[in-house]
């Protein structure tokens, strides 16, 4: 018995407050909402059609998960915004024969090794790399690749473990760090210039370009983002050039289908690729500053394609009316958060669109090496660059993170 009468569902791996737009779009364009998130106290919870307190890495409860809600619905996609549930994602496409890629082609992608090795035999620009385990391989791995390095681990996301090294003095350090996270450890050539965010989606083995984004990171030797703006100061040309290294990376490692992004980094002697995934870039930017620059956002195309409306690409960023962007809260100090002031004055900023808290008072701050000492996020439009980081730079300076 077919069950297509009984509505078309996706499953959106995570609740989060930030996930909230994406899946306010999902059912805009009539699709019925299958939540999971291991969080039964979870923001998206009140908004969704049906809930499982299940992780985006719990793979075998999510198939079974899947065969609820395919009794329930038609079930026509599964969705997530992070790294984390992208192997779920193509676990669930496979078992339902859902439009998206494969287990194998997932697995290119998350595992930065074997990407790196399939873009060096196409012969894409990327920095110089050798994957280490251990201290007798990092000292080879110094030799070939030379200071300054970048050592990151294998599997990683959040800016975890990533750190620059200029000298010997602080390598063991990066290395003992980035191992906490993964035993295969990737020392790459540090590639200075301009961090990109690109955004992409492929459909019917069409590639649609869905918008640049520019990033700024934390001083060295850590590497997490602290603000970036759409569009991105890219030409037009250099645009069409990006575009066309993300849909071959893609290509090569069998991505054809659904969201893709890439990081790469425009450097003074032209564009190299970092890295890319089978997900759009994250919510920050994806859900909160795009919708700012383009009055819509790829998520919103991606859910009207699976939902079967045919003129999905209506809903794919195309015309900047104006900046936006964004920029990252940590307090100065580390300690126990006692207190957050001036949220409503920072409110009242002009260009202010939205500010989100994600951390409370009686919270740890740790040091600042990665996300996880991350408070919140700010956002804005402006009409220029300049605008647009002056508004962001006073509201952030408005905040006040009460620290002891």
């Amino acid at each position: 018995m077919t069950n297509i009468n009984r509505g078309k569902a996706i499953i959106y791996i995570g609740g989060s407050h930030l996930q909230l737009p994406g899946m306010r779009w999902a059912k805009e364009m009539g699709l019925s909402v299958a939540l999971t998130d291991k969080n039964p106290e979870n923001y998206g919870r009140e908004l969704a059609d049906y809930y499982g307190a299940i992780s985006g890495n719990d793979i075998s409860a999510l198939l079974d998960f899947g065969t609820q809600i395919n009794n329930k619905y038609e079930l026509v996609g599964a969705y997530c915004s992070n790294d984390f549930g992208l192997p779920a994602v193509g676990a669930l496409s496979e078992r339902f024969n859902l439009y998206g890629n494969t287990i194998n082609a997932i697995n290119n992608a998350l595992d930065k090794q074997i990407a790196k090795r399939l873009w060096d035999n196409a012969g894409l620009r990327i920095p110089r790399w050798v994957a280490v385990t251990d201290r007798d391989s990092l000292f080879k791995a110094v030799d070939k690749i030379g200071f300054p390095l970048i050592c990151k681990p294998i599997n990683s996301s959040g800016s975890r473990g990533v750190r620059s090294v200029w000298g010997f003095e602080s390598l063991d350090d990066a290395f003992m760090d980035a191992k906490r996270f993964s035993e295969n450890i990737l020392i790459e050539e540090l590639i200075s210039g301009r961090h990109i965010d690109i955004n992409a989606l492929f459909v019917n083995d069409e590639f649609y370009p869905c918008g640049t984004m520019e990033r700024f990171f934390s001083e060295i030797p850590f590497h997490y983002p602290i603000w970036g703006f759409e569009p991105s100061s890219l030409s037009e040309k250099e645009n069409d050039i990006a575009y066309n290294i993300l849909e071959h990376a893609a290509r090569c490692l069998g991505i054809n289908k659904g969201p893709v992004k890439a990081d790469i980094i425009w450097s003074d002697k032209g564009p190299v690729l970092i890295e890319i995934a089978p997900r759009f870039h994250g919510d920050v930017s994806t859900s909160y500053v795009t919708p700012l620059v383009c009055n819509t956002s790829p998520i919103k195309a991606w859910f009207a394609y699976l939902s079967g409306n045919q003129y999905f690409q209506n809903y794919i960023p195309r015309s900047c009316i104006q900046y936006a962007g964004y920029m990252a809260l940590f307090p100065s100090g580390t300690g126990t958060l006692v207190d957050i002031k001036g949220i409503d004055k920072a409110y009242e900023i002009e260009g202010i669109s939205d500010i989100y808290l994600c951390k409370s008072r009686g919270h740890k701050i740790q040091k600042h090496k990665d996300n996880t000492s991350l408070c919140g996020f700010i956002w804005a439009s402006g009409k220029s660059k300049d605008d647009l980081y002056k508004t962001l730079r006073f509201a952030k300076d408005v905040l006040i993170f009460e620290v002891e």
